[in-house]
């Protein structure tokens, strides 16, 4: 029987037994008869976990660590599952939580997951614009398919369709393959969701040109390029159903944003999963505003995101 290997960034501080249940609930869709689970519940334990402040020496976290580990313990023992292994409190030897996310990521390379479950808080307001949140950073390094479970999610439906954006672009091919042939740990029936930016308008009528040189209209260029994204999606579909897997392609361009579209899409289809590839260079990973974070940021269901790096 094949094993299918989850790692769960689990809290044991954070008082959200419903998430939990809402976690377990959709792992439990990734068994099958010839799959089981082995969920490996692990929690980073850093300087900024005990709140050390402008104290003249940091606290002995190795000292702090047992008790962590009894209540960790504890927590999990609560959930009465036979497929938690031991849990883990790993001890981050960095003053923040990218040394944290470090010290999660070796101990990533040492399990190989298939799968790596967080939970998030999903902030609002002005502080949604401030980076810091273990896993909206963790995304940007994660080498593993990444699922994050948002807060209050109460699993009422079976994972039977899932929406995934996309440019259609071959380097975002790699990540609908691997969803599709089931690498991931997940897979279901896809709508495969491509939205068009439209150009600025004096941007447009300096820049797009028609071959003989005249210039085109923005409803023009927009159609032009709506025939060949459903061109290149029936052809991904094509393929894809030779893994058994079902796709609609839906291009959407309306002018409006980029998130919001998605989200309503994805309340329109009734789908109950949003899976996306994230892509950063050096540079890329330390700006604010990405795709992928503003759709984790803000979706009521799991979103599943796989990081590849540009450089």
């Amino acid at each position: 029987m094949e094993k299918v290997k989850v790692v769960w960034a689990f809290d044991p501080y954070s008082d959200t037994q419903d998430a939990w249940q809402g976690t377990i609930g959709l792992l439990d869709q990734l068994k099958d008869s010839n799959r089981e689970l082995i969920i490996h519940p692990i929690y980073v334990l850093g300087q900024e976990m005990v709140h050390w402040v402008a104290n003249i020496t940091p606290p002995k976290l190795d000292l702090v660590q047992p008790k962590i580990l009894e209540v960790m313990t504890e927590k999990i023992n609560s959930l009465k599952r036979n497929d938690i292994a031991q849990p883990k409190v790993l001890i981050s030897d960095g003053f923040n939580s990218r040394d944290d996310i470090d010290t999660f990521s070796e101990e990533l390379k040492k399990i190989q997951p298939d799968l790596v479950v967080l939970n998030t808080h999903q902030r609002k307001g002005m502080t949604r614009w401030f980076m810091g949140s273990f896993t909206e950073n963790f995304l940007l390094k994660c080498q593993f398919p990444a699922l994050v479970i948002p807060p209050n999610m109460k699993l009422s439906k079976k994972i039977i369709k899932t929406l995934i954006p996309s440019s259609l672009k071959d380097k975002e091919k790699v990540f609908f393959n691997e969803f599709v042939s089931g690498k991931m740990g997940i897979k279901t029936d896809v709508i495969l969701y491509s939205k068009i930016f439209h150009p600025i308008d004096t941007f447009a009528s300096s820049a797009i040109t028609a071959l003989g040189g005249s210039w085109v209209s923005l409803e023009a260029f927009s159609q032009e390029v709506v025939v060949d994204r459903l061109k290149k999606g029936e052809e991904w579909g094509a393929e894809a159903k030779k893994q058994g897997v079902s796709v609609k392609v839906k291009v959407d361009d309306s002018p409006k944003d980029f998130a919001e579209n998605l989200l309503q899409v994805a309340q329109e289809e009734d789908v109950q999963l949003i899976a996306l590839p994230s892509f950063s260079g050096k540079t890329e990973a330390v700006l604010l505003g990405s795709n992928a974070r503003e759709i984790v940021r803000q979706s009521p269901l799991p979103v599943l995101v796989r990081h590849y790096s540009n450089s």
